[in-house]
């Protein structure tokens, strides 16, 4: 909810600048974040740079909203509430990403049986599920 205060609020860019982005540009990496997730890559230095992206090249995904974590969170109090269940989605990826990291790619019924014990011990105990936790 932040990050759309801060583009209703211009803290990037100008409103007509974010008017002037066409649908294809913006469909595009919005296909790249869903097929790809934190690893899309984004190209358009107009997007990145309306975000206030530092550099001149490309960036992942996850390395942008890193950045955006970065700038926001000594401004907005309720980002830092939150923070360390942010850190831990740039960094690892969301919950199914984890998940995936943990069952391998052709988990027998025992390792989906463990990874899944291990979620249910994380939401009982209150803690964030770690794809390494449950190796």
């Amino acid at each position: 909810v932040d990050l759309v205060h801060a583009m209703v609020d211009e803290s990037w860019c100008s409103l007509d600048s974010q008017k002037g982005w066409h649908e294809l540009e913006l469909a595009k990496i919005h296909d790249g974040a869903i097929r790809d997730a934190g690893d899309s890559i984004v190209d358009n230095r107009a997007f990145l740079d309306a975000f206030g992206y530092p550099g001149t090249g490309s960036a992942r995904m996850s390395e942008l909203w890193h950045h955006l974590l970065q700038t926001r969170r000594t401004i907005t109090p309720s980002l830092q509430a939150h923070e360390t269940a942010l850190q831990l989605i740039i960094d690892e990826g969301c919950l199914a990403r984890r998940i995936l990291r943990a069952t391998g790619p052709a988990p027998s019924r025992s390792q989906l049986q463990a990874v899944y014990r291990r979620l249910a011990d994380c939401l009982v105990k209150g803690e964030h599920f770690r794809a390494a936790d449950a190796l």
